[in-house]
């Protein structure tokens, strides 16, 4: 195997493996995460640092480098069959990982002060920037990889032709530059930042101002990106490509029309409240409208067409779909009762990153375990794609829905060990069903893992371009 091949469909293998690999990682974080929340075990806890060292390594590599390296993935799948791709985009999948163990360091003890601020949570230390930093370039190299997509719809791509999930992401590009676009306007967003800043000003408030325009333009990014997701278990699951037409348009048109009101935000200074203000706003207005308009305008019309000729390649993907897009609406409910900075918080954005999350995994589960294997792999497959729908969905929205309960009670965020009081049963109940939902959805991860572990005996020397 080359270690820098440019052929695509071997990146998109590398740049799955990275992703799979940060979320498992993520995955064993999580268990220190909820132990520092939950009663029986907080109270034990008193090295608070070392909590919040793991929350800050879970975060980043389970929604950064978990969240980003998977659409590069489907960027180089969507030009299978093209011109190789560019040098640095054959090296940029090592740089990646390179980064992303870099993050590891910041569990070191005594070695940097952890940040536990919004979006890009960190550890004052140079390594753990160093590696922020090479993953950053990483996937920003890949996306301005020339050609890594066609120029014009219908330009002579690879997938023209080749079946369901092929045709879907064909007809999805226009959502995926967005969603590539984005991911560079954030770089854009924070490099003006940090210059208005005079630079990375230490831990505190500097730091959530350098990092807070950034991290909700990545949120829109995620945005297009999992409504392909969504595009390509609906394709998988019912055999029929999910066409363009009116509702896609108007989805792109709200994504581009978010972009435009960031752009408009460059001018305000980080430090003032039109800015923190502007980007409030943005993730209240200019994000819930394209996922709803996908979900009523484009996936249930799908879902309630006709068949196609033959059974779906998955018909197990519409599980997690449906998980998916259920938790992605509970999400949404929650952000609309936050009042105050309590757990609501935490239980709205742990619904919306868990819907994210599930559609993720259940893709993994399509796309790296390549091609073969017959009925009796597809029945495995199927079986694991339920059995991860049910397990971690289940398990992400009581999780959730517990965060509200105690925030509700007015139990407050980023308290952990002996430095958080739970006072009076209502803070309780609700720790409780945080305790119950991370214990399913730890079991949905380990379900995820152990299936992908069995199903990658069938893997190839990369994941096959969609069929």
């Amino acid at each position: 195997m080359a270690l820098f091949a440019r052929d695509r469909e071997r990146l998109a293998r590398r740049w799955l493996l990275l992703a799979a690999a940060a979320l498992a990682a993520s995955g064993l974080l999580a268990f220190g995460v909820v132990a520092a929340r939950v009663p029986p075990f907080a109270r034990y806890l008193t090295a608070t640092e070392l909590a919040r060292r793991v929350l800050v390594v879970h975060v980043d590599l389970g929604v950064i480098v978990w969240f980003s390296a998977l659409p590069v993935a489907l960027f180089h799948l969507a030009a299978a069959g093209r011109r190789p791709a560019g040098r640095f985009a054959a090296f940029a999948p090592w740089l990646a990982a390179a980064g992303a163990l870099a993050l590891v360091t910041g569990l070191l003890p005594g070695w940097g002060a952890p940040a536990t601020i919004n979006y890009v949570p960190f550890v004052g230390q140079p390594l753990f920037g160093a590696g922020l930093l090479l993953f950053a370039v990483a996937v920003a190299g890949s996306y301005l990889d020339r050609e890594l997509l066609p120029r014009a719809a219908g330009e002579g791509g690879a997938t023209a032709g080749r079946g369901p999930l092929a045709a879907t992401l064909d007809s999805h590009r226009g959502l995926l530059r967005l969603g590539a676009a984005s991911t560079l306007l954030a770089l854009v967003v924070l490099g003006v930042a940090a210059v208005r800043l005079r630079g990375f000003a230490g831990v505190g408030g500097a730091a959530e101002q350098l990092f807070w325009g950034a991290g909700h333009v990545l949120q829109l990014a995620t945005v297009a990106f999992v409504m392909v997701a969504w595009a390509l278990l609906a394709a998988a699951g019912t055999g029929r490509a999910v066409a363009g037409g009116p509702g896609l348009r108007l989805v792109q048109l709200l994504v581009a029309a978010a972009m435009v009101a960031v752009l408009l935000l460059l001018g305000a200074h980080p430090a003032t409240p039109r800015y923190y203000q502007g980007y409030v706003l943005l993730m209240r207005w200019g994000l819930f409208p394209g996922l709803v308009v996908y979900l009523g305008g484009v996936a249930a019309p799908h879902l309630r067409g006709p068949r196609g000729g033959t059974a779906g390649e998955a018909p197990g993907a519409l599980r997690p779909l449906v998980a998916s897009a259920l938790l992605m609406l509970a999400g949404l409910l929650f952000g609309a009762l936050i009042r105050g900075s309590d757990l609501r918080i935490p239980g709205h954005y742990h619904a919306t990153i868990g819907a994210v999350t599930l559609a993720y995994m259940a893709l993994t589960l399509l796309l790296l375990p390549g091609a073969g294997g017959g009925e009796a792999f597809a029945a495995r497959r199927d079986r694991a794609l339920g059995r991860v729908a049910l397990l971690y969905g289940t398990g992400q929205l009581s999780f959730s829905a517990g965060l509200m309960v105690a925030g509700g009670y007015g139990l407050g965020r980023k308290t952990y060990g002996v430095e958080q009081l739970v006072r009076g049963p209502g803070q309780q109940a609700g720790l409780l069903l945080v305790a119950l939902g991370g214990a399913l959805a730890l079991a949905g991860g380990v379900a995820w893992a152990l299936s992908l572990l069995r199903l990658g005996r069938h893997l190839e020397s990369g994941p096959e371009p969609p069929p």
